[in-house]
């Protein structure tokens, strides 16, 4: 057997800037939540920052990592603190377990896909020499081989290899 090379970038910080990412994925969340939930624009913003400031806090991540028996129960977990923990700082209704789960996931597969293009305003300046960095490690490995590595939200990571297919 062959071993295969795999290279992971990173992309939090130096692909992308994480503060503009993030004002812009809370306008991604109140643009697909309002319609299919209520409240305002500005709610569901402000809902994103808290929801994901309380997820993200480290001991409280260390926590929730060490009570998942397995990657699955911790993702599904995750999914629906993270939905049903904006829907009440937006004081909406906050739907059945298996349907939070559902618009989670949703939400996580379309939001990076809401832009045509991988978010360059997203960029650092390292970015544009990661460019060059990336387009010159191509030949060594197959476009599959190239991963992100980032501690965001996996639809992030979705975008950063969206990102990388293109370049």
């Amino acid at each position: 057997m062959t071993a295969r090379l795999m290279i992971f970038l990173d992309d939090g910080g130096v692909m992308n800037d994480n503060n503009t990412r993030a004002l812009q994925w809370q306008r991604l969340v109140s643009e697909f939540f309002v319609p299919l939930l209520g409240g305002s624009a500005e709610a569901w913003s402000h809902a994103n920052r808290v929801v994901a400031d309380r997820l993200f806090e480290l001991d409280a991540w260390r926590r929730r990592v060490r009570a998942a028996p397995d990657y699955r129960s911790f993702d599904r977990t995750y999914q629906v603190d993270w939905l049903r923990g904006m829907c009440e700082v937006v004081g909406v209704g906050t739907p059945p377990e298996e349907e939070c789960l559902r618009l989670a996931r949703r939400a996580a597969a379309l939001l990076p896909a809401a832009s045509r293009r991988p978010f360059p305003e997203w960029w650092t300046p390292s970015a544009h020499c990661t460019v060059r960095a990336i387009r010159s490690i191509r030949p060594l490995a197959s476009p599959h081989s190239i991963w992100p590595a980032t501690f965001m939200p996996w639809g992030c990571a979705t975008v950063s290899v969206a990102f990388m297919a293109r370049i």
